[in-house]
């Protein structure tokens, strides 16, 4: 598991990351400038 980060960052591929290492929440991918409560990183840390 990765750390948590409420600001989305790139990750080494290039992806869009956020909270615990999710490219999408509720179905909707990532990007630069979303975040996001350590609480909702939980819940979608699948």
């Amino acid at each position: 598991m990765e750390g948590f980060s409420a600001s989305a960052y790139i990750d080494t591929e290039g992806t869009a990351i956020i909270g615990y290492g999710q490219p999408e929440i509720t179905g909707k991918f990532v990007v630069m400038g979303d975040i996001i409560s350590q609480p909702e990183a939980e819940v979608y840390d699948y």
